[in-house]
């Protein structure tokens, strides 16, 4: 038996922790966690193709200050797990003028599809003009390869190992135009608002990996609706209609550390989002 008791407290240790930690755990908090949202947050997608290449990989995507995705080969790229709200949209690409969008929208649990986009190229200088200087850096390496001295690679537009007829034309086609190019929204998709049911979605996860602590850790008990919605000694864990605001969600989704359940264990992304559709819909006991 004292062996038994000593192995629970092992497992359900760190979620006592928690849940002490918990009541320091105001607004303030989500709000920081929501810097760092994975799940349950937004997404912005799009395609850009690089004028004077076959492939379209590579350019750099950044919404904000947030991390930077590369596109793919064929020029299609996707931010993910962003804090639903406006971003300023930069796309960028040595050689390119840039491309820039402000105010894109990004809705909680939904997509916003970027319109497609040719970046120019020729700017050879990175100075966000494709002017006379850019031609004469083009000219002055005129045939030359990269295996020969002197050889300039950002004279080489296009990466084919040589600067050739190719690079002079993207030079003179794109000949004083000027970035950053504006970037338009297509779509913003609706969320995502199918029905989640508490008790065919939602109980089963928390029977699954709760039950064995929530029985008793910091009050708070996960066996029925009104037991959840009840909350624990230090208040409510779900806020109706608002998962970001939501004690629970943050910590299963590992938006909020000490993560939930403690240890290696983790809920599906599947199980996620049933939780987030349910909040979202107003976490009514269905």
């Amino acid at each position: 038996m004292l062996r038994r008791l000593n192995a629970h407290a092992l497992v359900c240790a760190p979620l006592i922790a928690a849940c002490l930690l918990t009541a320091a755990s105001g607004r303030g908090d989500v709000a920081r966690a929501a810097a760092v949202a994975q799940v349950g947050g937004c997404a912005i997608a799009g395609q850009l193709r690089l004028g004077g290449r076959e492939a379209h990989g590579g350019a750099a995507v950044q919404a904000d200050d947030g991390p930077v995705v590369a596109t793919e080969a064929d020029g299609r790229f996707q931010l993910h797990g962003l804090v639903p709200g406006t971003f300023r949209l930069r796309a960028t690409r040595s050689r390119y003028l840039s491309a820039v969008a402000e105010e894109v929208p990004c809705v909680a649990g939904a997509l916003t599809t970027m319109g497609s986009l040719d970046l120019a190229g020729g700017d050879a200088d990175s100075n966000e003009r494709v002017n006379l200087f850019d031609l004469v850096r083009i000219s002055a390496h005129y045939r030359q390869c990269g295996t020969e001295a002197g050889f300039d690679p950002l004279a080489d537009l296009n990466d084919s190992g040589c600067v050739d007829l190719f690079d002079l034309v993207m030079v003179m086609g794109n000949y004083d135009r000027v970035g950053p190019v504006g970037w338009t929204v297509d779509d913003v998709a609706q969320p995502d608002l199918d029905d989640a049911s508490f008790q065919a979605d939602v109980l089963p996860v928390f029977q699954r990996y709760c039950r064995g602590c929530h029985g008793f850790a910091a009050g708070l008990t996960l066996d029925s609706y009104a037991s959840l919605m009840a909350g624990g000694t230090n208040g409510p864990m779900i806020v109706p209609g608002d998962p970001q605001a939501s004690r629970l969600f943050l910590r299963v989704s590992r938006q909020l550390e000490p993560w939930m359940p403690p240890g290696t264990m983790r809920l599906t992304d599947a199980e996620i989002d049933a939780l987030r559709r349910w909040i979202q819909n107003g976490a009514p006991d269905n």
